[in-house]
C-alpha cells in the first residue's frame, strides 16, 4: 500500500477523477484545478473558480468538457486546458449543486441535470443556448441528482426532495412516474447502482438519521439495509463490484462490502467529504484500489493498495439447484439421515463443467408437501454423487474426525449422508472407503489448522485459475457432530487486508448468494452470510478443499433439450453454381480428376439482410415439470456481437410436463449485417425463482445450425 498528497494541494470538496487518473478539484482558494494523480502536470483551468466538485465528461460528439458551478453560481462548461478555452455558460442557468452529466445515445444529446438556485430539479442540453431547458415535473431538490439508465427499466432520476424524501422520477417535463422509495428520507444525494448479479437497482444514501443505507428502487422500498450498522456524514461512493466507501460520522475514511461485511478503515485516514474510488481488476485476479479524498486537514490525498480476488463464471442462481437440501434418507428401513449436500455440490459442478444447463425443477414440482424429488433418476444421481464426494475426500475428513480413518472406513463402510454433511450411516458398502482412502498429510491445529493449510490450495490451485470447487465446512472436530458439517461450492473470493470473503453456493438455501468471511492471516471462526437476504447463516470452525472432485457427465441430463433438430428456411433465390466435393473423383491427378471434384448444381443462398426462418422442437426429458420464460436461438456471426431471436411466449413461467414437447418457429427479419458464416444455437431464457431477478440465457448442448450470408448473389452461367 502507498499514500501521497497530490502535489501539495489542498481542497474543500470531493475530487473528480477520470479513468486515466487525472484529478479535477476545487482548491481551498476556490480555483478550478487539474493535476495528475502523481502531482505532475498541475494547472488552473483558465481563471475559473468553483463552489463545488466539478464533473468531467467526454461525449462522442463534443469530446471532453469540464462542467462546474461557478462562484457566481452560474452553470459553466470549459475545456480542461490551462487556457480554459471555449468557456461557455449553459444558457442563463444558475445552480446550487455540482452538475450531473449523461449522454443519450438514442438522440446523440448531452444532458446536464442540476439543482437550480430556485431548488427546482432541472435538465438542459449542454449547448451555449441552454436549449430544451426542462423542469422535471414540479420537483425540487436539495442536492445533486443522480441519473442511472438500467437495462431492466430504463432511465430514472434519483434525488433528495426538499422534503428530504428519497425520490425517483422519469426525466420528462411532466415528471412522470414520480415514486418515493418506501418511506425513506435522506440527508444527501443518492448513489444508484445496477447489480448485474441480482439484476436489481440499489440506491445507497445517508438517512436523515445518518445511517448508511441501501434500498431497492421500488415503491415499497424493499430490501432496506443499514449496511454493517454504519453511519455516515455524506453520500457514499459505490463501485461496480459491490464496495461502499464513505465518510463516517467520526470522519474516518471507511469501506464496507454492500452486504455489511468486511468493514474497515482505510489506513488511519480521515476525510471531510465523499471519496472517489477506482478499482481496476488485474490479470492475476488482484485488484488495484485507488482512493482519492479530501482529508480533514483539507489536503488532497491519494491512497493505493492491491487487494486480491477472483470470481469464476459459476453463480448460485445460474448454476445451482433451485430447491433446498431437504432430503431425508432411509437406510435398510431402520436408519434415517438428513441431506445430500455433497451430492448437490458435486452434481451442480458436473452440469457446469459439461456446459449443460442445470435442470429447471423447483419447489412445487415434486408433488404435494414435497420440497425435494422423490426416489427416481434425479435423486439417485445426487445420492451417488454424495457417496463420491465422501470417497474422493475421505483422507481430509478423517484428519478432522480421526475416528473416520481408513481402517474404520474399510471395516464399517461409513457413509456420510447429509444434514448438512450428514449423520454416520453404518454397514453400507463395506470396504469401499478403505480402498479409496487417499494419502493426505494431516495438519496440526484441528479445524483451524486445516483452514490455514487449505486457503492457499483454494485460491492458487482453483479460484485464481477461474475454477469453482467443492469445499467442506467443518462444524467442529467432535465425531458426534459430524452431521452438522457441510459441503458447498466455492466460486470466488476477495481480500480486504487480511479479511477474506469467499463466494459460495450453499445448497441449504437455493438461489441465494452466500459468502464466508474470515481472517486469512489468523483463521478462526468463519462467518457465513446471505448476501441475497442480508442475514447471518451461522458460523463454522474451519474448511477444507474437496480437490478429489472429478467432473462426470450428469446421468440425469438436462431437462429441456432438443427433440427435433433445427430446420432453416432461406429466402434467397435458387441459383446454379459450382459446389466442391459432391462428385466421385477419378483416380490420378489429371485435369479431369480436378474438374470432376466440382459439380454445377442448384442451391439456395441467404442474401444479406434477408428473412431467415428457423424451426425445431424441444422436449422435457426430466421427471418433473420444466420451466422456461422464452425459447429461441442465439446468433453468432462474423464481426458482430451475439444476439438473440426469441419466439413469443404465452407466460412469464411456461411449464413443460415430463415428456412434453414444444415446437419453436422463428422468422428473423433483416438477418445478417455482415457477409459470412452464422451459427444459430438453440436455447431458452430461465424463469427466476426469486421475483424481480433477471433471466439467464441457457444454451442447449446440441450442434448449431449454420448458414452463410452472401452480400452479392450471382447467377452462374452453365457451360
Amino acid at each position: 500500500m502507498a499514500q501521497n498528497q497530490i502535489g501539495g494541494n489542498t481542497t474543500s470538496a470531493s475530487p473528480f477523477v477520470t479513468a486515466d487518473g487525472v484529478v479535477y478539484f476545487k482548491g481551498t482558494d476556490a480555483k478550478l484545478w487539474r493535476v495528475n494523480g502523481d502531482g505532475t502536470g498541475q494547472y488552473q483551468i483558465g481563471t475559473n473558480t468553483t463552489r463545488s466538485t466539478p464533473c468531467v465528461f467526454a461525449d462522442p460528439i463534443g469530446g471532453e468538457w469540464v462542467y462546474f458551478r461557478g462562484t457566481d453560481n452560474k452553470l459553466w462548461k470549459v475545456r480542461g486546458d490551462a487556457a480554459g478555452s471555449d468557456l461557455t455558460q449553459i444558457g442563463t442557468n444558475t445552480t446550487l449543486s455540482s452538475p450531473f452529466v449523461i449522454y443519450d445515445k438514442s438522440t446523440e444529446v448531452v444532458w446536464i441535470f442540476f439543482q437550480g438556485t430556485d431548488q427546482r430539479l432541472w435538465k438542459v442540453k449542454n449547448d451555449g443556448e441552454g436549449s430544451s431547458l426542462t423542469q422535471i415535473g414540479t420537483n425540487k431538490t436539495k442536492s445533486t441528482p443522480f441519473v442511472l439508465t438500467d437495462p431492466i427499466d430504463g432511465e430514472w432520476v434519483y434525488f433528495q426532495g426538499t422534503d428530504d424524501k428519497l425520490w425517483k422520477v422519469r426525466a420528462d417535463s411532466v415528471g412522470s412516474q414520480l415514486t418515493q422509495l418506501g418511506s425513506n428520507t435522506t440527508s444527501s444525494s443518492p448513489f444508484a447502482v445496477f447489480d448485474s448479479v441480482s439484476s436489481q437497482v440499489w440506491v445507497y444514501f445517508q438517512g436523515t438519521d445518518n445511517r448508511l443505507l441501501k434500498v431497492r428502487n421500488d415503491a415499497a422500498g424493499s430490501g432496506l439495509l443499514n449496511i454493517g450498522n454504519n453511519s455516515t456524514r455524506n453520500t457514499p461512493f459505490v463501485t461496480g463490484d459491490g464496495w461502499v466507501y464513505f465518510q463516517g460520522t467520526d470522519n474516518r475514511l471507511l469501506k464496507v462490502f454492500n452486504d455489511g461485511t468486511q468493514g474497515s478503515q482505510i489506513g488511519s485516514n480521515t476525510t471531510s467529504s465523499t471519496p472517489t474510488v477506482q478499482r481496476i481488476p488485474l490479470a492475476d485476479g488482484t485488484v488495484e484500489e485507488w482512493i482519492y479524498f479530501q482529508g480533514t486537514d483539507d489536503k488532497l490525498w491519494r491512497w493505493f493498495d492491491v487487494v486480491g480476488g477472483m470470481l469464476t463464471p459459476f453463480t448460485t442462481m445460474r448454476n445451482g439447484w433451485h430447491f433446498n437440501n431437504d432430503f431425508v434418507n432411509h437406510v435398510f428401513g431402520v436408519l434415517t439421515t438428513q441431506g445430500l449436500c455433497g451430492g448437490m455440490a458435486y452434481s451442480a459442478l458436473d452440469y457446469y463443467f459439461n456446459d449443460l444447463p442445470i435442470p429447471t425443477h423447483r419447489v412445487g414440482d415434486f408433488g404435494a408437501n414435497a420440497t425435494v424429488p422423490a426416489d427416481g433418476r434425479l435423486r439417485s444421481m445426487i445420492f451417488n454423487r454424495l457417496i463420491d464426494s465422501f470417497a474422493d475426500n475421505f483422507g481430509k475428513w478423517s484428519c478432522v474426525y480421526p475416528e473416520l480413518d481408513a481402517a474404520v472406513g474399510a471395516a464399517l463402510g461409513l457413509v456420510v449422508g447429509g444434514g448438512p454433511l450428514g449423520a454416520i450411516v453404518g454397514a453400507v458398502w463395506g470396504g469401499v472407503y478403505g480402498e479409496l482412502h487417499e494419502v493426505f498429510s494431516c495438519p496440526a491445529g484441528g479445524p483451524v489448522g486445516m483452514t490455514r493449510q487449505e486457503l492457499p490450495n483454494l485460491t492458487q490451485n482453483f479460484l485464481d485459475k477461474g475454477i469453482p470447487v467443492p469445499i467442506g465446512l467443518i462444524f467442529d472436530s467432535d465425531i458426534l457432530n459430524i452431521g452438522q458439517s457441510h459441503q458447498v461450492v466455492a466460486y470466488g473470493y476477495s481480500r480486504n487486508g487480511t479479511t477474506m470473503t469467499i463466494n459460495i453456493y450453499d445448497n441449504r438455501y437455493h438461489d441465494e448468494e452466500c459468502t464466508l468471511v474470515l481472517d486469512s492471516s489468523n483463521p478462526g471462526e468463519i462467518s457465513e452470510y446471505s448476501v441475497t437476504k442480508a442475514v447471518s447463516r451461522g458460523t463454522w470452525a474451519g474448511l477444507l478443499v474437496e480437490d478429489g472432485y472429478q467432473a462426470q457427465w450428469p446421468s440425469y441430463g438436462p431437462d429441456i433439450s432438443i427433440a427435433s433438430p433445427q430446420s432453416l428456411a432461406l429466402t434467397g433465390p435458387v441459383v446454379t453454381g459450382p459446389i466442391a466435393g459432391l462428385a466421385q473423383t477419378p483416380a490420378g491427378n489429371s485435369r479431369a480428376a480436378s474438374a470432376a471434384s466440382i459439380v454445377i448444381a442448384a442451391q439456395q443462398v441467404q442474401p444479406l439482410g434477408g428473412t431467415l426462418g428457423d424451426s425445431f422442437s424441444l422436449q422435457n426429458y426430466g421427471e418433473f415439470p420444466a420451466h422456461y420464460a422464452s425459447l429461441g436461438v442465439e446468433i453468432e456471426g462474423p464481426g458482430t456481437s451475439d444476439s438473440l431471436a426469441l419466439a413469443p411466449a404465452p407466460a412469464s413461467d411456461n411449464q413443460l410436463a415430463p415428456g412434453g414437447t414444444v415446437r419453436v418457429s422463428l422468422t428473423i427479419a433483416g438477418f445478417g449485417s455482415t457477409a459470412g458464416l452464422y451459427s444459430l444455437i438453440a436455447g431458452f431464457n430461465t424463469v427466476p425463482v426469486t421475483p424481480n431477478l433477471g433471466s439467464d440465457w441457457m444454451r442447449i448442448l446440441y450442434p448449431p445450425a449454420n448458414v452463410t450470408v452472401s452480400s452479392v448473389v450471382t447467377i452462374q452461367g452453365q457451360a
